[in-house]
Parts: C-alpha cells; structure tokens; sequence
C-alpha cells in the first residue's frame, strides 16, 4: 500500500525554470478548474440527478458525483493515483457540503485550488 505513491516527485526542477508568465497563466487557469469543478460536481450535478432520481438518497448522490468526478479525473490524466485522491476528495467535499456552512460553495473551491497548486507546484509524477 505505501508504493501507491512510488513515483510522485517533490518540487520538481523543471518548475523552476518556467516564465512567470507562464505560472501566473497556470495559477489562473487552476483557480478556473477548480470553481467550475465544484460548481458542476458539488452543486449542479447532484441537484438534476437529484430531479431525475427522485428519491435517492442523499450518500448515494455523493458517491454517484464523486464516481463522475474521480472517473472524470483519470480519463483526463491517467493515474490511478489521481483516481484516489479525486474520489476522497468528493466524498469529504459532499460532507463538507452537508454541514450548509456559510460560503461553502467558495471553501470547496478554495480547497480544489490549494490541491491542485500542490499537485502542479510541489509534487508531480516521475517520468
């Protein structure tokens, strides 16, 4: 179970040789993922579902969303790994959201930015 990570690379050198316009426009470019993946996945998603399976219960929808946000997650990049962290997220993400904090919508989507700063800044795949 420890090698599920085997291959993941702390700050990796190529980061510091990119153009800062080229991480501001990656900076801007997650913070725009990570609103649009909340907004779809935490909120838009389970309330049509919602509609069109009346009746389902509620811990179903979030394991249903957070299947499509995982499964979304390995298509688009193919780690498996990625598959984890994405499916645990939108399951602790819909528990997060079933509290009704106040700007929720702005916490989940703070919290998707500050993973996905993590995953592109500080730790990557090895190749």
């Amino acid at each position: 179970m420890l090698s599920i990570f085997f291959r993941v690379v702390l700050f990796p050198a190529y980061i510091r040789m990119l153009p800062l316009e080229w991480i501001a426009l990656a900076v801007a470019r997650q913070l725009l993922i990570a609103f649009s993946e909340e907004a779809l996945f935490r909120f838009y998603l389970p309330e049509a579902l919602k509609t069109f399976l009346r009746g389902f219960p509620y811990g179903g929808l979030a394991l249903l969303c957070s299947l499509i946000f995982a499964l979304l997650h390995l298509v688009l990049n193919g780690l498996w790994q990625q598959f984890l962290v994405a499916f645990a997220f939108g399951m602790a993400a819909f528990v997060i959201r079933q509290k009704r904090a106040e700007a929720i919508y702005l916490q989940l989507s703070a919290m998707h930015f500050v993973y996905n700063m993590f995953a592109f800044f500080v730790f990557t795949t090895a190749t």
